[in-house]
């Protein structure tokens, strides 16, 4: 006897056979195919979501294997957009997606919108961009971040509170899981939570989580849900002005480029290493180390008009940093290098 491969599903009370299809049809575009992305990605896979748009630059890495446990050691070296396709097919041979081995950027023309974005990033900046991407296009998305033992997610709708009501600025000085660690089942167990609000979303039964910020404290054993406040501004802030922290603003030099700078003594330029580990002595050649938190009082020191170059271990931090100082130093002329420190050591 051939029972229906979503049978179990359909027999819940409160879905239906036209439940699952519109979940079948749903199309779900997930940025970042990591932590978070592969594991939301198989969650709605395996329900039966049957259309992705995938985003992700990045190649896996051993190290990422400790949770990104869908993926394996045969995996490493392959960029992970691809990879999660690969998974999602042999659950699912019907699965069509769009794959975009690359990061994610909102000006990319799509062939067609999502019917929900996952956000399975790991930099605020590209959360305030699908921020904005969302409220361009009226779309729901749902937010997600994992570090250390804690977790947290919340579902964005349209005319709901937004991203700007919950975080109305990026920290100065964000961590990291590269510095500050994360357990390897807190994404999986965040992002199996994420995938249940977005098929609740898609037409899945039960109240969907909006206005509300869940979080989970892994060391202390707890979960809450906290209510977000609608800014008073939001119509006019969040929603009709588009987001000031585009990752366009930064502009971005190659190492060749940097060492050429360095090399000119030009002494209208200033170099500095921002990665944590930089205040151990582990500083790049030519640069000198700028500890984040306190990097204002340093720059505000230089002369007016300056050209800033922050570089980190791979672009990601020191892009966020630069989009924070931009905000706080208008006068100074801020980039990012390219790529980052992790691969080849700038030589002088």
């Amino acid at each position: 006897m051939h029972t229906h491969p979503y049978h179990r599903q359909i027999i819940l009370q409160g879905w239906s056979p036209e439940i699952q299809e519109r979940i079948q049809q749903a199309n779900v575009m997930i940025i970042g195919a990591g932590a978070l992305g592969s594991h939301a990605g198989m969650a709605l896979c395996a329900a039966g979501v049957e259309n992705f748009i995938l985003f992700d630059g990045d190649t896996l890495a051993e190290h990422n294997l400790h949770r990104q446990f869908h993926y394996t050691q045969s995996d490493c070296g392959k960029n992970k957009a691809e990879i999660l396709f690969e998974k999602m097919k042999a659950l699912n041979p019907f699965v069509k997606a769009s794959v975009y081995p690359k990061f994610w950027d909102r000006k990319i023309q799509l062939n067609s919108l999502p019917d929900i974005i996952i956000d399975g990033s790991d930099v605020f900046t590209t959360k305030y961009e699908i921020h904005a991407y969302a409220n361009q296009h009226i779309l729901p998305w749902i937010y997600a971040s994992v570090l250390g033992y804690r977790g947290e997610i919340a579902v964005f709708m349209p005319g709901s509170a937004c991203y700007r009501c919950l975080y109305s600025d990026p920290p100065a000085n964000a961590e990291s899981c590269d510095v500050t660690g994360v357990v390897p089942m807190l994404p999986a167990w965040v992002a199996q939570k994420q995938a249940w609000e977005a098929l609740k979303v898609l037409g899945a039964p039960g109240s969907i989580m909006h206005d509300q910020l869940w979080q989970i404290r892994l060391d202390q054993g707890g979960e809450r849900t906290l209510i977000i406040d609608k800014s008073p501004n939001c119509s006019r802030e969040c929603i009709q002005k588009n987001t000031p922290f585009s990752i366009s603003e930064i502009p971005e030099i190659d190492k060749i480029q940097m060492t050429i700078q360095i090399r000119n003594q030009n002494k209208n330029w200033f170099f500095f290493d921002i990665r944590p580990e930089a205040s151990y002595g582990n500083i790049a050649d030519g640069l000198e180390y700028l500890d984040p938190s306190t990097g204002i009082d340093l720059i505000q020191k230089l002369p007016a008009g300056a050209h800033i170059v922050l570089a980190c271990a791979k672009g990601k931090n020191s892009k966020q940093l630069a989009m924070h100082y931009l905000q706080k130093l208008p006068n100074f002329h801020f980039y990012t290098l390219k790529d980052g420190l992790q691969t080849d050591s700038v030589v002088i």
